[in-house]
């Protein structure tokens, strides 16, 4: 535990507040991690229509994905606090994060469901996605987490 000096005001007066926090190596995320199809179309499809998507890429998404995802890049040390689904497109997820240099020793993988993942439509002319004009498609595993639990994951994985 590292101690800490923070400021606080009190009634008009300035206190300053010695406390212990603890001391974290490199950048914790924690919450979201999904599995992105990004398709390119021609034109973006009117209700019903059948279309072929000319591009088809597929890679790491989730807030929390992305976040840490760019902090590796710039080589800070990383960690992940998240949870997917013992399917393919969890082991996808987990494998794509490792490889980005993301320890995921702290990510959950539940027995049930389906890891998270995302359909996104890109129309080639404009060059708009679908998430932008209020049409993803999003298919989420994780059940709500209370504040209990996911205190107990942060402790695990800071010590």
């Amino acid at each position: 535990m590292a101690r800490s000096n923070r400021v606080k005001k009190e009634k008009g007066k300035i206190v300053h507040v010695t406390e212990l926090t603890p001391q974290i190596d490199g950048e914790l995320g924690c919450g979201l991690v999904t599995l992105d199809y990004l398709a390119t179309v021609d034109a973006y499809p009117r209700p019903d229509d059948k279309i072929r998507s000319g591009e088809l890429q597929v890679s790491g998404g989730g807030n929390a994905g992305n976040a840490l995802t760019a902090a590796a890049r710039l080589g800070l040390n990383t960690r992940l606090i998240s949870k997917v689904a013992n399917d393919e497109i969890g082991g996808t997820v987990l494998s794509d994060l490792k490889e980005a240099g993301i320890d995921i020793s702290h990510v959950i993988i539940s027995d049930g469901g389906n890891t998270t993942f995302v359909y996104v439509i890109i129309d080639k002319k404009t060059n708009v996605q679908a998430d932008q004009m209020k049409i993803p498609i999003l298919v989420d595993a994780e059940p709500e987490r209370t504040r209990e639990e996911l205190g107990a994951i942060v402790q695990k994985s800071m010590g």
